[in-house]
C-alpha cells in the first residue's frame, strides 16, 4: 500500500478516509487493460447481440439511429452517452425542396445521401415568388445532387456569377444554417449516471451539467476523439474540459473513412467505471454505426 502511495497511484483525501486511486492510478490500470486487448475489434458483436439488433431497427431513419445509439450506450454502460451527428454541410445531397411560407420566409427540407433529414425555416432579405422557388427547386435537383452544400456553393459561384443573384443568396443562407446545425449532439443518461451516487458526487455532477450547457466544451471532447485512432480514453484531469476532471470519457470516432470520420460516440462516467465493459460497448457500437451510416 505504501509503495502504491509513493508511486502516486493511490491517495488519502483526508485523515479519516481510506485510500482511493489517483488519476495516475486509473491511467496505469486502463493502459494495462488496453494492452491486454490484442485487437479492439476482435469478437465484435459477440456477447452483445442487442447492440446490432437495436441499431439495425433504426437504420432507415438516420436521425433516429443516432438517438438510439445514444440510448443504447447509456443503457448498457450505466453512464452518460453522447453521439455527434455527421456535419450536414459536408454530406452529399439526395434531395432539397424549398417551400414558400409567405412573405420572405422559406421552409427548406434537405435529405442527405445517408438518409439524414434536416428541416429549417430561413428568412430572405426579399420575398421570393412561387415561380422563382419552383425554378430553384428544379435547378438544385438537376445540378446539385450528390455533392455537399459547400461544394454546391462553390459550383454556383462559377455557374451563376452574373445571374440568379437571389438563388445564390438562398443557397448561402441554407449553407450557413447547415454549418450552425453541424454541432448536433445526442445525449442520454445523465440521471442514470447519478443513480446510487453519494451526495458529494451528485454535487460535483453539477459542474458537469454546466459544462454541457456550454456546447463548445462538449465539442472540445469530440474534436480530441476525432483526432485519435481507436478508442480514446480521458481520465480525470486528462479531459480537455476542466469541469469534467472528476469523470472519465471513453470515446471513438465512427465512419468508414479513417481520415474523414462522420462523427464520434462516447460515454461519460465516474473514474471508477468498469473500463473493460465500457470500452467493449463503445467499440462495438462504433463498428455498428460504421456499417449502418454508409
Amino acid at each position: 500500500m505504501s509503495d502504491l502511495e509513493y508511486l502516486g497511484f493511490i491517495t488519502q483525501p483526508h485523515t479519516s478516509a481510506g485510500r482511493i486511486p489517483t488519476d495516475s492510478g486509473f491511467r496505469f490500470y486502463v493502459d494495462s487493460l488496453v494492452t491486454m486487448r490484442k485487437n479492439l475489434r476482435e469478437g465484435t458483436g459477440v456477447g452483445h447481440p442487442d447492440i446490432p439488433r437495436s441499431l439495425s431497427g433504426k437504420a432507415d431513419n438516420k436521425n433516429q439511429l443516432l438517438q438510439e445509439t445514444s440510448r443504447v450506450l447509456s443503457a448498457m454502460t450505466g453512464c452518460m452517452a453522447l453521439v455527434s451527428a455527421p456535419k450536414l454541410s459536408q454530406l452529399p445531397i439526395r434531395h432539397v425542396n424549398f417551400l414558400g411560407l409567405g412573405g420572405n420566409r422559406i421552409l427548406v427540407v434537405l435529405v442527405t445521401e445517408s438518409g439524414l433529414v434536416q428541416n429549417a425555416v430561413i428568412t430572405m432579405d426579399n420575398e421570393v415568388s412561387a415561380d422563382d422557388l419552383e425554378k430553384i427547386n428544379r435547378f438544385v435537383n438537376e445540378h446539385m445532387l450528390g455533392i455537399s452544400l459547400h461544394q454546391a456553393r462553390r459550383k454556383l459561384r462559377i455557374m451563376l456569377e452574373r445571374e440568379m443573384r437571389q438563388f445564390r443568396h438562398l443557397m448561402e443562407k441554407l449553407s450557413t444554417h447547415a454549418e450552425e446545425s453541424d454541432n448536433q449532439i445526442y445525449l442520454e443518461g445523465f440521471l442514470q449516471m447519478l443513480s446510487g451516487r453519494k451526495v458529494d458526487e451528485i454535487q460535483r455532477a453539477q459542474s458537469l451539467l454546466r459544462a454541457f450547457e456550454e456546447k463548445k466544451l462538449i465539442f472540445d471532447v469530440i474534436d480530441h476523439s476525432l483526432a485519435a485512432p481507436g478508442v480514446k480514453i480521458f481520465i480525470g484531469a486528462e479531459n480537455p474540459v476542466e469541469d469534467m476532471s472528476d469523470y472519465s470519457v471513453v470515446a471513438k470516432k465512427y465512419g468508414s473513412d479513417e481520415q474523414s470520420p462522420l462523427g464520434a460516440i462516447g460515454v461519460i462516467g465516474p473514474k471508477s467505471m468498469n473500463y473493460q465493459h465500457v470500452i467493449d460497448i463503445v467499440d462495438i457500437t462504433a463498428a455498428c454505426l460504421d456499417d449502418l451510416m454508409q
